[in-house]
Parts: C-alpha cells; structure tokens; sequence
C-alpha cells in the first residue's frame, strides 16, 4: 500500500483528477500534449489546481511547491504564456520532467485584478520539438482553456484551495505589439551582424536585419516592405536568405532559432 502523502482533506482534490482526465479527452487524442493543469492562483497566496495526473498533484503539495512555483517568478508572469525551457532551472520543472515524464510545457497566463488564471500544457521527455507546435497553434490552446472553464465549472467551484503563505509579485506585463514602430526604427540602425559559430561565420547586412526585426515583430512582408521601402517581393527575398542562413524551414523555426542566439541584445 502506498503511503499517504498528504492531508486527507485534499482526497477530494485528488479524485477529480479522473473528471479532469475525462474533460481534456479530446485535447490528448487529437494533440500530442499529454498532461494538463488548471489553476486560478489569488495573488494573495490562495490557489485551485485541477490537474490530470493525481501523482503528479499529490507530490506537488507534499513537496510544497505551492510556495516556489514558477508563478512567483515575476518573468514568468509578466507574459502572456511562457515556454518552460526557458525557467528549466525551477526545481518544480525539474521534478516533473525528471521524475513524472510531464516536459517540454507551456502555461497560457491570464492576469485578472486579483487573481491569476493559468493553464498549462505539456507532454512527455522524448518530444522535444513540441514548441513549433505551441506557437503554432496558440489560438487552439486559449480556446481548449475557454472549453475547460465551462465545463469544469463545478469542479473549479468545488475545487479545495492549497493555501500559500506566499503572495504573488507580480512584473508589469510585456505590451501587446502595437503600430507604434519606433523601437523597430531605432534598431535597424545596426549595419550588420556577425552570426558567430553556430552560423559559420556568416554575417546580416542592414536589409536583412531590418526584414528580420520585422519578422520577430510579427509582420508580414507587405508591412515590413511599406516599413523599410522595399518591394514586398524584395522581402520576401531577403526571408529566403534568411531562413537559409539559420537553416530553418519556416517562418516560425526562424524565429525560434533566432530568438535563441544574441541577436537581440546586440541590436539593443
């Protein structure tokens, strides 16, 4: 018999793991994510987690990690969602991919006046290239998390909180792109880059910086053509330089290739 864990008041919480597993059914047969949580986090410590692994949530309040969770990390909470590779360092991310298989996520973040609205996402240690996807399809995640609210509404309600002696600090959040482009005119005054090793050497002139820092701004190529003054032909040009230059075969490889490398601290 395995031994008990953690308090007998959280059996509750532990049970609706089997209800939460039946809810995100369709997200695991159709997605090659396979572990879900939800969790409505007060900033004043209190939280609700709903998750579909009951080992995973009862070594999560044993260990008490409730009080140093990547939600008190204000980088992670000042997004709009967050890829766990870049906090790989939290020992909660440790623990649950070294000892549980639960990897490679991510975490859509909500922020509300007095409480944070998460959900994360993720899947097992070996699918490593799980990141293209979320990118990919942001918008079918947000829409799972609206489904999951509505039908897990009793279950959220019902929910019994884990009480942290922890609040929440929060960062003020990243801004939204918008059409003000003077940080991108300021940047593209860099006349070249130096790709380093990883790139053979190679180097950026202006033009395809400035196609680049478009791209990363989220743009297409008419946008940045009428930014920069070139033909949208031209730009796509220089995204076919581009992509062969950092060996990517899209547009949503590049960026995350290059959003890996020093390219935007050197053009800052």
């Amino acid at each position: 018999m395995m031994k008990r864990m953690i308090d007998k008041r959280f059996d509750k919480l532990l049970n609706q793991c089997s209800d939460i597993s039946d809810i995100c059914k369709p997200l695991f047969s159709n997605t090659q994510i396979t572990s879900f949580n939800y969790v409505k986090q007060k900033l004043t410590g209190s939280r609700q987690s709903l998750c579909t692994r009951d080992d995973w949530l009862e070594h999560f309040i044993a260990k008490e990690y409730y009080q140093s969770s990547p939600i008190h990390d204000p980088k992670f909470n000042s997004e709009h969602y967050a890829l766990w590779h870049c906090f790989e360092d939290n020992p909660v991310i440790q623990d649950a991919h070294e000892n549980y298989n639960i990897s490679h996520g991510i975490s859509l973040i909500n922020r509300q006046d007095d409480h944070l609205e998460l959900a994360h996402f993720a899947t097992t240690r070996d699918n490593l290239d799980i990141d293209n996807w979320y990118i990919n399809n942001i918008d079918l995640l947000r829409k799972f998390t609206l489904y999951f609210r509505q039908q897990a509404a009793d279950l959220i309600s019902d929910a019994t909180p884990i009480v942290s002696t922890r609040k929440i600090r929060l960062s003020n959040p990243q801004r939204e792109v918008d059409d003000d482009t003077s940080w991108l005119k300021q940047m593209i005054e860099l006349t070249h880059w130096e790709m380093g090793k990883q790139f053979r050497h190679q180097r950026l002139s202006k033009r395809e910086i400035q196609c680049l820092l478009g791209i990363l701004q989220g743009k297409t190529s008419k946008s940045i053509a009428k930014e920069v003054n070139l033909s949208h032909r031209t730009v796509e040009s220089y995204t076919l330089k581009l992509k062969k230059k950092f060996d990517a075969h899209s547009k949503s490889e590049l960026v995350r290739t290059v959003l890996k490398t020093n390219f935007l601290d050197d053009c800052s």
